[in-house]
């Protein structure tokens, strides 16, 4: 759900393994400004999975301290964000009658019953929203609460205070809800080197998420980056990839519309920067295929212009930030 802006800025933080993404965004009179963006490379994960040990940790954190120093922020609110991975969403509808201790005592129920270590391991929360035609509902989420602490211990070593953990897939959802006129049905295909999120939207609310992972082979060289992991795979992976999220996809919109429907298809993350996969996409989709911008509607501060100009060609790489600082 978008939120009323406050009057001072928020810095939404990913924090991912190979790079972490800021933006910091400040309420204006004219609407939103961006006075803040970067994304810097940290220790990639050295077990091909998706996280860091102790020592990469403790690096990453060094050096996202050192570039802040570099970097004049000015907040005092910070946003971050778990993988949907470390997460369990439920969708509920809500009574007339229903009032917040009803609520918050029914999130915690149903979470209890699908989650079997649940109280020991994970903390809850909800939001309630206004479904178009389906009247009010609520979006139960339960975080694990190793995964909460990290994020708090890492920015710990910083310095930095966190005002919020959030989830990827809101983030992206908030993302494209500021910048678009939402379509009755939408995918986001968020991808990384080696896992991928897919959120299919209704009128730009969520109402489903699946994450897919990608195998790593053990003879994949080592790289630099996750776009130049991506595209050492070339092409026959690009089409599996590209084939398996769309099956996915169908799946999804199977199982939520009434109708057959082929919605547009956002792509962002690292994958949306490497051009053979982004094709593989437009010729296997039969509906629309766009790079989601998280700033299309962001007026960037004239003081960062010249950084903006640089990093425009990447811009899809910081959707879940963009969306974290519009909380």
């Amino acid at each position: 759900m978008l939120r009323k802006k406050q009057s001072a800025s928020v810095i939404g933080l990913e924090i991912k393994p190979w790079a972490i993404g800021l933006v910091e965004l400040r309420p204006s009179g004219a609407g939103t400004d961006l006075i803040n963006l970067d994304i810097w490379p940290v220790p990639c994960p050295s077990d091909r999975g998706c996280g860091w040990d102790e020592t990469q940790r403790a690096k990453a954190a060094w050096e996202l301290e050192s570039k802040l120093e570099t970097v004049s922020i000015t907040s005092q609110r910070l946003v971050a964000s778990i993988s949907t991975r470390d997460a369990w969403i439920r969708t509920l509808p809500v009574q007339a009658e229903d009032t917040d201790r009803m609520l918050s005592e029914k999130a915690e129920q149903e979470a209890a019953a699908h989650l079997p270590d649940f109280e020991k391991n994970y903390v809850v929360d909800y939001e309630l929203r206004e479904d178009s035609g389906e009247g009010r509902k609520m979006v139960i989420v339960a975080a694990r609460k190793s995964c909460v602490d990290r994020i708090r211990g890492f920015l710990d070593r910083t310095n930095l205070r966190l005002s919020v953990v959030d989830v990827d897939c809101f983030a992206l959802e908030r993302a494209y809800r500021w910048n678009y006129d939402p379509d009755e049905w939408t995918w986001i295909a968020h991808i990384s080197a080696r896992e991928s999120e897919l959120l299919l939207l209704r009128n730009g609310e969520f109402r489903a998420v699946e994450r897919i992972d990608i195998p790593v082979p053990h003879d994949l060289p080592e790289c630099a980056s996750e776009i130049e992991e991506l595209e050492v795979r070339g092409e026959e992976f690009f089409y599996v990839l590209a084939k398996s999220l769309l099956k996915k996809a169908g799946m999804m919109i199977e199982a939520e519309a009434s109708e057959e429907v082929s919605p547009p298809l956002m792509l962002s993350g690292p994958g949306s920067q490497v051009p053979g996969l982004v094709a593989c996409f437009r010729s296997t989709h039969p509906g629309p295929v766009k790079l989601l911008d998280p700033f299309r509607r962001t007026r960037i501060d004239p003081s960062i212009s010249y950084r903006a100009d640089n990093v425009r060609h990447s811009v899809e790489e910081y959707s879940v930030a963009m969306g974290l600082a519009l909380r």
